[in-house]
């Protein structure tokens, strides 16, 4: 997998989306989408939940770079701290300099 770029945290949120979409990370419909769609609209809001009578928006960021198992990932993360993609993302960088994360999984007991 393509690492995103040193300064990606520095992009427009445009730059950041088309750099997403060059990678292949992205296709173009969900591009357009969340260019133009900031906002869910009633139908799908109504879909998800009951009693809807407003909504609200959450910044989706990303982290930009963990290895698990061998395999870069590149993770959306929708939060309301300012700190925790950053915190997220200076831990992974610690952790990807070891090789990142391992996986190991025990017998099944049951």
């Amino acid at each position: 997998m393509k690492s995103l770029e040193k300064g990606f945290r520095h992009l427009s949120r445009e730059d950041k989306l088309k750099q997403l979409v060059e990678y292949g990370w992205l296709n173009t419909d969900n591009y357009d989408s969340l260019l133009s769609h900031p906002l869910i609209n009633e139908e799908v809001a109504n879909s998800l939940i009951e009693n809807v009578i407003g909504q609200g928006t959450l910044p989706v960021g990303l982290l930009p770079k963990i290895i698990v198992d061998d395999k870069e990932y590149v993770v959306p993360m929708m939060v309301e701290e300012p700190s925790v993609v950053a915190a997220a993302s200076y831990g992974a960088k610690l952790v990807n300099q070891s090789g990142g994360f391992k996986t190991i999984s025990s017998q099944r007991l049951m």
